[in-house]
C-alpha cells in the first residue's frame, strides 16, 4: 500500500516525536495509528474507510493536543480531503476552513502549511465549478510559496497546475497552457519524468490542446499520463481508470470507437472492482460506453447499459439531480435513432425540468 508521498511539517514533527526515546502517550499513539490508517485508505481511494479513520484521528488529536494545535489542523486537512473524495462537499469545506484557521494562527499566515490548505480548499471549489472562489485562494498560495520557497520549488507546481485549471475553465487557454507547461517543467526537474503529479498536469494540458483543436498533441499527453499511472500504480488502479477515461474521451470525440471501446470496458472493470457495481464512476463509464454504441447504431446493446446507469445515479443522487443528465441525454439519442418520438420527448422533458430547477 502507498503512504502519502509528501508530508507537511506538522506530520514530520509528529513522526519524529513518535520515533524519539520518550514513550508516546496513549492519545498520541491512537492519533498516529488512526492517521496513518486513514492516509493509507485515502491513497487507495477507499473514501469511507479513510473518513472513519481520520475522524477518529481528529478526535484524538483535539483531545490530546487541543483545539488550536497544528497537528489537529494537519489531521483536519486530511479529513477534509477524504470528505471531498466521498462527495461530502459541505463537510470537506468545513474541515479545510477549520484547518486553515488553525494554521493561520500557528505557524502563521505566510507559512507553507497555510498555502497547502489554501490549495486543498481551492481544489474542492474547482471540483464544484466554483472557479471565482478558487482563483484568489490559489493566487494567495502561490504568493506564499514564491516568498518562502521560491518560484521554482516543487510545491509551487501544484498551485500553478490548479490555477491553470481555473484559467482553462474560464476559456483563457493561452494563460492556462503557460501555467501547465511551467508546472510540468518544475515537476520534471524535481520529481523526474514519470511521477504521478506529472500525469495530472499532462491530462489538463491535453484538455487544453483538445479544446484548441490540437488533437494529436492532446493524445500524446493523455497516453504519456496513462503510462505513468500504469507504471506507478499498476494496471488495475483507479488512477489508471482515470487515465483511460481521459484518453477514451478524446478517441470517442474523433469517432475512433474501435480503439475507445476496449479501453472503456477495461476502465469499467477497474471501477466495478474498486468502487462497487453501483458507484457513480461505474454509471459514468456505462453511459460513455452506451453513447459510443448509439453513435454506431448498436442500439440493442445500448439500452441495458443506460437502464443500469440511470438506476445507479437515481439511487445515489435522487431522480432530480444533475448527475442524471448525461444518462438522460444518451437516452434521447437512443430513442431518436429508434424512432421512438414519445419516449425521446419524455426524456427531453426530464432534462428540461432539471435545467428549469437550475441544477444541471
Amino acid at each position: 500500500m502507498m503512504l502519502a508521498r509528501r508530508f507537511s511539517g506538522w506530520l514530520l514533527v509528529a513522526l519524529l516525536l513518535v520515533a524519539a526515546p520518550l514513550p508516546a502517550s496513549a492519545g498520541e499513539a491512537e492519533w498516529m495509528s488512526a492517521l496513518n490508517a486513514g492516509i493509507e485508505h485515502y491513497n487507495d481511494a477507499k473514501w469511507g474507510l479513510a473518513v472513519r479513520q481520520l475522524e477518529t484521528a481528529a478526535r484524538e488529536a483535539e483531545k490530546t493536543y487541543g483545539a488550536q494545535d497544528p497537528r489537529l489542523a494537519g489531521t483536519l486537512s486530511w479529513l477534509g480531503r477524504a470528505y471531498a473524495g466521498d462527495r461530502r462537499g459541505a463537510e470537506a469545506e468545513a474541515q479545510l476552513k477549520r484547518a486553515l484557521q488553525i494554521f493561520e494562527k500557528n505557524p502563521g499566515p505566510e507559512h507553507t502549511d497555510v498555502a497547502r490548505v489554501l490549495e486543498y480548499l481551492a481544489r474542492l471549489y474547482l471540483n464544484q465549478g466554483l472557479y471565482a472562489e478558487a482563483e484568489p485562494l490559489l493566487k494567495r498560495a502561490l504568493a506564499i510559496r514564491d516568498k518562502i520557497q521560491g518560484p521554482d520549488h516543487a510545491d509551487a507546481a501544484t498551485g500553478l497546475h490548479n490555477l491553470g485549471v481555473v484559467y482553462r475553465w474560464q476559456g483563457r487557454h493561452a494563460d492556462a497552457e503557460q501555467l501547465m507547461q511551467r508546472a510540468l517543467s518544475i515537476y520534471e526537474k524535481h520529481l523526474g519524468s514519470s511521477h504521478p503529479y506529472l500525469a495530472a498536469s499532462l491530462h489538463h494540458l491535453a484538455n487544453i490542446y483538445q479544446e484548441s483543436g490540437r488533437n494529436a498533441e492532446a493524445e500524446a499527453m493523455h497516453r504519456r499520463a496513462l503510462a505513468i499511472y500504469e507504471k506507478e500504480f499498476g494496471p488495475e488502479h483507479t488512477f489508471t481508470a482515470k487515465g483511460l477515461n481521459a484518453l477514451i474521451g478524446l478517441l470517442a470525440l474523433q469517432r475512433r470507437f474501435g480503439e475507445a471501446e476496449p479501453l472503456q470496458k477495461r476502465a469499467l472493470a477497474i471501477e466495478e472492482k474498486a468502487y462497487g457495481r453501483e458507484s457513480a464512476e461505474v454509471a459514468n463509464s456505462l453511459t460513455s460506453l452506451a453513447t459510443m454504441y448509439v453513435l454506431q447504431n448498436r442500439l440493442v446493446e445500448t439500452e441495458p447499459l443506460l437502464k443500469r446507469a440511470l438506476a445507479i445515479t437515481e439511487k445515489i443522487f435522487g431522480p432530480t439531480h444533475p448527475a442524471n443528465a448525461p444518462v438522460l441525454t444518451a437516452y434521447v439519442g437512443l430513442y431518436v435513432r429508434q424512432g421512438l418520438k414519445a419516449e425521446a420527448e419524455l426524456m427531453k422533458q426530464k432534462l428540461a425540468a432539471l435545467k428549469q430547477a437550475g441544477r444541471p
